[in-house]
């Protein structure tokens, strides 16, 4: 019961940046690398990865956690490690 449940708030922590950008459309949309690049020339993390989505993926978790019955730190460590994975998969993308 309890890989379920991880493996709920891992959907909620990846799907919650999709319902942020829908609920908010452009606004807390600046891009967490700041528009940096990396040696390559190429973007830090890219567009996509935004403040917007680490918050609400954040608050997501925390709030399925309680829904599901789980402290709100498990939730709030699962929505970190699942964006913390997201912008390093990103990053060693743009390497690629």
């Amino acid at each position: 019961m309890v890989y379920f449940q991880i493996l709920l708030l891992i959907i909620a922590a990846n799907g919650a940046p999709i319902i942020g950008r829908l609920l908010l459309e452009g606004q807390w949309s600046a891009p967490l690398d700041g528009g940096v690049t990396f040696m390559d020339g190429r973007p830090v993390l890219g567009k996509s990865k935004t403040y917007r989505g680490v918050a609400f993926s954040l608050v997501g978790t925390v709030l399925a956690a309680d829904v599901l019955g789980l402290p709100w730190e498990i939730g709030l460590l699962v929505g970190g490690l699942a964006m913390t994975g997201d912008c390093l998969s990103s990053f060693v993308k743009r390497r690629l």
